[in-house]
């Protein structure tokens, strides 16, 4: 077999393969959760099949064979595209946490006003609902006043509300990148001396909390147990 010559054609081999690696493993690890929706993984699937694709064209290219020497060009546009594959590497574990939540969300918690809240059946008051911040808040007329568990992390951090502690999580519904801030009032003393960004699974009762003239949601009669973070704290739809 001939040895291959066209370094120019080696590079874009390079990339290709790398991409094609870090796709397949961002794919096994499922750490491909932390940046898009779960269901938009045939994306990652459909782009390591094409860089393999693209992989043995140039294995079976005679370009190969062709005596080439490469240009700062050729350099330039290989550090280009592995540069994101760098980043996905050292940005492992990364999280979106109390200070992206601050940032990102107009009102620490949104407000429940216009949404009937009607307490659950005698049958159904007596059950625990076990849940997440997404479904609870997408139907907070379900919970009220019922025992629920959720899991989140916390914030301490919110002056309009007088410093109440706030149990958050992110949605995504496309990408990391405009992930939808959801939380929810918790009592505060049971939380006290808690730092920022540490997760906890909340159990206590669904009621609601009146600040400035708006309702808000809130979890009373709390039960904490502090847990370690997650690999994947994020929600998804």
């Amino acid at each position: 077999m001939k040895k291959p010559q066209s370094i120019p054609t080696l590079l874009k081999m390079l990339v290709y393969t790398a991409w094609m690696v870090m796709l397949v493993l961002l794919l096994l690890n499922g750490r491909y959760k932390m940046h898009i929706a779960i269901h938009l993984w045939p994306i990652i699937a459909i782009g390591a099949i094409l860089s393999g694709l693209f992989l043995a064209s140039l294995v079976l290219s005679p370009v190969l064979l062709r005596k080439e020497e490469e240009s700062r060009a050729d350099l330039v546009d290989t550090g280009i595209l592995l540069f994101p594959l760098i980043y996905l590497v050292f940005s492992a574990g990364d999280q979106l946490g109390a200070y992206a939540y601050s940032r990102r969300s107009i009102s620490m918690v949104e407000s429940l006003d216009g949404i009937e809240l009607q307490p659950g059946s005698s049958g159904l008051q007596n059950t625990v609902m076990h849940t997440d911040l997404y479904s609870l808040l997408s139907d907070y007329g379900c919970a009220f006043e019922r025992t629920v568990t959720l899991e989140g992390s916390l914030i301490n951090t919110d002056s309009i509300s007088g410093n109440m502690p706030v149990l958050f999580r992110f949605l995504i519904v496309c990408c990391v990148n405009d992930a939808i801030p959801y939380g929810i009032y918790l009592e505060g003393g049971s939380v006290t001396g808690i730092p920022d960004d540490q997760w906890l699974r909340v159990t206590g009762t669904a009621d609601t909390l009146i600040i400035n003239e708006e309702v808000f949601p809130f979890i009373k009669d709390l039960e904490i147990t502090v847990l370690e973070s997650p690999e994947c704290p994020y929600m998804y739809p």
